[in-house]
This record gives C-alpha cells, structure tokens and sequence, in this order.
C-alpha cells in the first residue's frame, strides 16, 4: 500500500513542479515576444495549464493523505501550503508597494 501512495505523490510532485517547467519550454517556442495572436494563445495556453497542473497537485496529494494516511503526503500538504502562503504574502507585498506609489 505505501508504494502505491509514493507513486500518487510523486504524480502530484511532477504535477506541481514538473508540469510547469514543460509547459513553460513548449508554450515558449510558440511566444516569439511580439504582439501577436500566436504569442497570446501562448500566454494563455501556459496560464491555464499551469494552473489545471496546481490543482491538480492538490487534489492528489490531498485525496493520497485521504486514502493512505502516509508522511510522504502530508509533507507535500505542508508545502504546497506554504507556497500558496507565500504566494499571497507576495501578492499583499506587492499591492502594497503599488499603492505607496500612486
């Protein structure tokens, strides 16, 4: 049973890191950095991508420490969340620092 649960939580690893290295590398052979059509669907092909890649990082990793009751899940909880912590810190930082500029 625990090798099975390793296998989801390496899934949700390359999910959560593996996915949008890839999709950055591909998307980018298509974002030449003009203003175009191509360059745009791009952009927004690597937005949405990544974002399905996080969610779904989640969702394993979430419902592995459901189903397994294992460490290896639940340190991947703990990370995930910490980055999503310090995601929004820096979303706050940043907002701040733009509004004591206007």
């Amino acid at each position: 049973m625990s090798k099975r649960s390793n296998v989801f939580c390496v899934l949700s690893l390359i999910c959560m890191f593996g996915v949008p290295v890839i999709v950055f590398l591909v998307t980018s052979k298509f974002a030449n950095g003009d203003i175009s059509a191509t360059t745009f669907r791009a952009v927004s092909a690597r937005f949405y991508l990544n974002i399905i890649s996080y969610i779904a990082a989640w969702i394993i990793a979430i419902r592995t420490r459901k189903k397994y009751k294992d460490n290896f899940s639940k340190t991947l909880i703990i990370i995930y969340g910490s980055l999503l912590g310090l995601a929004v810190i820096a979303v706050i930082v940043l907002f701040a620092v733009f509004m004591g500029r206007l």
